[in-house]
């Protein structure tokens, strides 16, 4: 009857244990299943990225870089070289024909490096969706794969839950079988 009894009181706090951690397992499936849902949200609010791929969208940046280095400091220095070309020599063709040129190509250089800031800035706007769209997906893959784990575990522990139960009642079925005898006996 002892043994039986201690048989019982371990078979009940393997049962709680079981339980609990069953609990702890619904719980971790709801919360990776909300993350799934959170990040599917994102995901699809994203949209479509840039066409191009990270790598070459850098190399555009990249490229364009030198291209920003020439023009932005090139556009003040051609209008003031045009300047100055027109007061040296304000007297005859020369003054007539450097100012304005000196002015367009400073202009021209100006423009350019108007352009390519815009592009560059459009590119790097692209570069940092391609890479929050990439995060994204990674953690939505992450937490699939947790919610499968703890799916996983949620049924196991139901199983566990399940053959303690049955363990339970058979002992308690000895116990009153054994008391049965011991009064009738």
């Amino acid at each position: 009857m002892q043994r039986l009894a201690g048989e019982l009181a371990r078979g009940k706090r393997a049962l709680q244990e079981s339980e609990s951690y069953l609990e702890k397992a619904n719980n971790n499936v709801t919360s990776h299943e909300r993350l799934v849902l959170h990040f599917e949200n994102e995901e699809r609010n994203a949209g479509p990225g840039s066409p191009l791929g990270p790598s070459e969208l850098q190399r555009r940046i990249d490229r364009k870089f030198n291209v920003r280095l020439l023009s932005l400091p090139a556009a003040p220095i051609c209008a003031v070289f045009g300047g100055w070309l027109g007061w040296e020599w304000s007297s005859g063709a020369w003054s007539l024909l450097a100012a304005p040129v000196a002015f367009v190509v400073g202009g021209a250089f100006a423009l350019v490096g108007f352009v390519v800031l815009c592009d560059d800035a459009k590119e790097k706007s692209a570069l940092e969706t391609i890479h929050r769209a990439t995060a994204v997906r990674l953690s939505l893959e992450e937490n699939r794969a947790s919610a499968t784990h703890w799916r996983t575990e949620v049924a196991t522990y139901t199983e566990n839950v399940e053959l303690w139960q049955t363990e339970l009642r058979t002992i308690e079925a000895e116990i009153a079988r054994n008391r049965a005898i011991v009064r009738g006996g």
